[in-house]
């Protein structure tokens, strides 16, 4: 009998459980500004600037939440190359075509970069009451690696009924020596397809080339496997410093025809080698494994956090996936100010 107490004591010991009160100061939690950019030579330079928000200062609905975060009147400061200085400017939403909505804040400058080019940027602002502090970042534009078309092999397939170019390139890059450099690749097929049709208003018979075009490529190679992106993988020369690197891509295009007569035209394939900064390569590794662990893209996954699950997120979420860090580059606020430079090859047969 004394054991059985003895063992119902122990157990409500071990049951038993005390409850901590903790307090969290919002001071800890200050709003900070964002910035957003990616230097490439030879195009207009522009950032995307706004602001954070403790999750406890979220508005009633996403509108005003976004509404709040975007920042029109900031001074924002461009210095290259320690001595050419340039004013950013907010620019309206409607002036230019990526501009999507009114909440998109962009700054834009006069500067146009060039391979080399260190970038120090610096934005202050005054609005919601000084309640942002200056950021600032730098960024130095990397010379582009070279790639090169090695061998290309070209032939038809033929499966049932359907008929496609298949290409197989082989490319190389050269790496430079001491220097620790991120890619990511893109591949662009491309040809004309010949349409025929009954024009409505007029009963005539229409003839056009179309163009048609895929970005897709597969390709075995072990320097893929750092990437699930797989139209534009990004990998790292952590396996081929200071060296030239070869490796094989295989992309297809679709052939239209008649009985004999081929309908299409201008078969093309382009490679892209893109070279990137440090931070932004860790930066795009990042994004890949948020929006495969999360299932979700950048707009979804920031309504979700924003808003709560909803009828068309809450299935496809998983709420037990580990969070994802996502670096940022600049100091004493948030954002990502990255850079690169492109090589293209282009194969026409």
């Amino acid at each position: 009998m004394k054991r059985i107490v003895f063992s119902i004591v122990i157990g409500a010991c071990i049951l038993m459980s005390c409850e901590k009160t903790l307090t969290f100061s919002h001071e800890e939690s200050r709003n900070k500004l964002v910035i957003n950019a990616l230097a490439q030579p030879d195009s207009m330079f522009y950032l995307h600037l706004s602001g954070s928000l403790f999750y406890g200062d979220l508005r009633s609905d996403l509108y005003s939440t976004l509404d709040f975060l975007t920042i029109r009147k900031a001074d924002v400061k461009l210095t290259v190359n320690d001595k050419d200085q340039y004013t950013m400017r907010y620019v309206t939403p409607n002036r230019f075509s990526y501009n999507r909505n009114r909440y998109e804040t962009t700054y834009l400058s006069s500067y146009i970069p060039k391979a080399g080019d260190r970038l120090y940027i610096q934005a202050h602002t005054d609005a919601y009451s000084s309640d942002y502090e200056d950021v600032w970042t730098n960024v130095t534009i990397p010379n582009a690696s070279k790639i090169s078309i090695v061998q290309v092999d070209t032939f038809t397939v033929e499966t049932g009924s359907d008929r496609y170019f298949q290409t197989r390139i082989k490319l190389r890059i050269t790496d430079p020596l001491g220097q620790r450099n991120g890619y990511r690749l893109r591949v662009n097929s491309s040809a004309e397809h010949y349409y025929s049709y009954i024009d409505e208003s007029s009963g005539e018979l229409q003839e056009k080339w179309v163009s048609r075009a895929t970005s897709t490529f597969s390709s075995s190679d072990i320097i893929f496997t750092q990437s699930e992106n797989g139209s534009q993988p990004i990998f790292s020369d952590d396996l081929f410093d200071g060296e030239a690197y070869e490796f094989i891509i295989d992309t297809s295009i679709d052939q239209s025809a008649y009985g004999d007569v081929l309908m299409t035209r201008n078969p093309t394939v382009s490679v892209t080698l893109q070279t990137l900064t440090e931070d932004y390569y860790f930066y795009l590794r990042a994004l890949d494994i948020k929006q495969r662990t999360n299932n979700t893209d950048d707009q979804d996954y920031y309504q979700y956090s924003v808003l709560g699950p909803t009828e068309s997120s809450d299935e496809s979420k998983d709420i037990f996936a580990s969070p994802v860090y996502i670096p940022s580059n600049v100091e004493n606020g948030f954002g990502m100010v990255g850079a690169m430079s492109s090589e293209k090859q282009t194969v026409k047969f």
